[in-house]
């Protein structure tokens, strides 16, 4: 073999020996990654403590100068498969729950494959729950070598991610508000760690329902007060002398966006009653959404004054025209029928009032209206089963914003007298 084949073989050799080194070094990457993504099979949950168990161990350790007993199962609840029926422990938002962690004897939180506990998350229903991380409590070793440590967690409705909206809707999902759920712990980015313990979670709790129901019965009554003896709902306000409010028509634009401040209004206030959460509860798409029925009654309202200054010049100028007499006058209906579009419309009944004109139902207040209470009903239904205020799709919105422009659009040619 001469020395330039013998140089060209050691390069090769040389290059599969370089690409069987980065290989490796590639799949042991992974490996790591995998094991910081994943809890060991040996971590497990345990139980859910008593807690009642718990402060007593506590407290005979702080007595006797040493470490709490907590191995073994020694403040577990009496029950870890939970009920509908019966007197088990209900859990709801905020609820405070201890789950007692196990280790196996060769493992420990500080080896490959261990977790930090600040790190994990609390699971419901498989689920993983954002920003639920842990106050690590004690922990000891049984004599086997096993490690038992205490991680309290609260129930935190945070939904500022779009995964822990679908995770809270997944947990939520059913017609019952109490249900059994599992219960673990894990990362949040990894599964749940091994467990055979579950809870009973109540989501709307009887007292917190009972107490929304008084604050909405006292807003809805404020609400339907303010629109039968002022006009506030009614059109043109302030409206021209003589014309008290419970004589003038009912204003869709206006009816619109109070139906939509009222409901937002009761659905946050059912939102922070339930979960306590009060930041980043109002979706981006709720903004908008009120922003389109504020602005549909300010382009409304700029309409019924266009049209009842316009009508109002015409009928002067045909009563000049009137009072001058000759070919073509305009007779004393016709002005009257003029300056009647000048003035405010008279109410006949809500119904009527804000889905006819003069001319008789009217086709683009049909659809608004119809639009407007399908969104409402959503709203309402995702509300009480989710827990949280609806994230409309830009689409739905846009839907909306087109119907709203066409109400205003075909306004202008309507008469409502």
């Amino acid at each position: 073999m001469d020395p330039a084949q013998r140089k060209r073989k050691e390069k090769d050799e040389m290059m599969r020996t370089g690409m069987k080194l980065c290989c490796l070094s590639l799949v042991t990457l992974w490996a790591s990654w995998l094991c910081a993504q994943t809890v060991d099979v040996n971590f497990k949950v345990r139980c859910v403590a008593d807690p009642d168990k718990v402060a007593s161990a506590l407290t005979k350790a702080a007595n006797g100068n040493k470490e709490p007993d907590i191995t073994g199962g020694k403040v577990c609840m009496a029950s870890q498969l939970a009920k509908t029926d019966g007197g088990e422990k209900e859990y709801t938002f905020n609820s405070q729950i201890i789950l007692v962690v196990e280790h196996a004897p060769e493992t420990s939180f500080d080896e490959i494959g261990q977790p930090n506990p600040a790190d994990l998350v609390l699971f419901l229903g498989g689920k993983a729950l954002h920003d639920t991380h842990p106050r690590v409590g004690p922990s000891a070793i049984d004599p086997d070598e096993v490690t038992t440590t205490l991680l309290t967690y609260r129930i935190a409705h945070d939904v500022t991610t779009k995964t822990a909206q679908e995770n809270w809707k997944e947990i939520l999902t059913g017609s019952k508000s109490r249900k059994v759920l599992a219960v673990s712990t894990g990362l949040e980015t990894g599964p749940a760690a091994e467990s055979e313990a579950t809870i009973l979670f109540t989501s709307i709790p009887t007292a917190r329902a009972w107490l929304f129901a008084v604050i909405a019965l006292v807003i809805l009554f404020v609400f339907f007060l303010v629109a039968i003896k002022t006009g506030a709902l009614r059109d043109k306000e302030p409206a021209p002398a003589g014309y008290p409010p419970q004589n003038r028509a009912y204003s869709l634009s206006r009816c619109q966006m109070a139906g939509w401040t009222v409901l937002v209004v009761l659905g946050y206030l059912f939102v922070w009653l339930l979960t306590g959460q009060y930041n980043a509860t109002i979706p981006a798409s709720m903004i908008t959404l009120m922003g389109i029925s504020l602005s549909t009654y300010g382009m409304a309202s700029a309409v019924d004054v266009s049209k009842s200054k316009t009508n109002d010049a015409k009928a002067k100028k045909m009563e000049a025209e009137a009072a001058q007499g000759g070919l073509g006058t305009p007779t004393a209906a016709e002005v009257t029928a003029v300056k009647t579009r000048a003035q405010v419309a008279p109410s006949e009944n809500l119904i009527s009032d804000l889905a006819t004109s003069s001319e008789g139902a009217s086709l683009h207040r049909l659809q608004m209206i119809v639009w407007t209470l399908v969104l409402m009903m959503v709203f309402v239904a995702t509300v009480w089963n989710n827990v949280a205020l609806p994230d409309f799709d830009t689409t739905v919105l846009a839907l909306m914003g087109i119907s709203s422009g066409a109400y205003v659009s075909l306004k202008i040619p309507e008469n409502k007298v």
